[in-house]
């Protein structure tokens, strides 16, 4: 980006070009480890929102990706970068990503491990149950002389009954309770 100058502590983690909503005009967008740079393609107009200024929601940043467009959602204003025109939505998905690990410090890969270890806490929670503990007892004592052969495939009919007798196991507790 021709118009901002990094500092010596300042990396680029992300550039490309939007369309940006809000003004209706073009822009390019770069995002560094302390700020998101926009520089009009028009005009010698250069907007720096440090990314401490970005909003958070339960602890969250608040940012969202809805197909090509990435909202963020600053103290000030919010920022709508729509990557439209140029019909690449991997660049929104790639920008959403790294704000997201810039701001929290885990990868997308990392979110998604948080999200299903609470998954799994509701569900042990709800049925009573160790939820990983079962799914090793099922998988080291499937045969591999299953309906398939195929120990996977195996293991995955069996966890599908298993699971199916817990919920119905738990709906006769609902109703027994009522």
């Amino acid at each position: 980006m021709k118009n901002y100058l990094l500092k010596d502590d300042e990396v680029c983690l992300f550039e490309a070009k939007i369309f940006e909503q809000n003004n209706e005009k073009d822009y390019e967008i770069m995002l560094t480890n302390f700020n998101l740079v926009l520089s009009c393609c028009v005009e010698e107009k250069v907007d720096i929102y440090p990314t401490s200024e970005v909003k958070y929601y339960e602890g969250k940043p608040y940012i969202k990706l809805n197909k090509n467009v990435v909202e963020i959602y600053l103290k000030a204003c919010v920022l709508k970068c729509d990557f439209t025109k140029s019909g690449k939505h991997a660049q929104a998905q790639k920008l959403f990503n790294e704000m997201m690990k810039l701001l929290t410090g885990k990868g997308a890969f990392e979110r998604a491990s948080d999200k299903f270890k609470k998954t799994v806490e509701v569900i042990d929670n709800t049925l009573g149950i160790n939820t990983i503990e079962s799914a090793k007892n099922i998988i080291a004592n499937v045969s591999t002389k299953g309906k398939t052969g195929n120990k996977v495939l195996d293991t995955l009919e069996t966890v599908g009954i298993v699971g199916k007798s817990l919920v119905k196991k738990k709906e006769n507790k609902l109703l027994k309770d009522k």
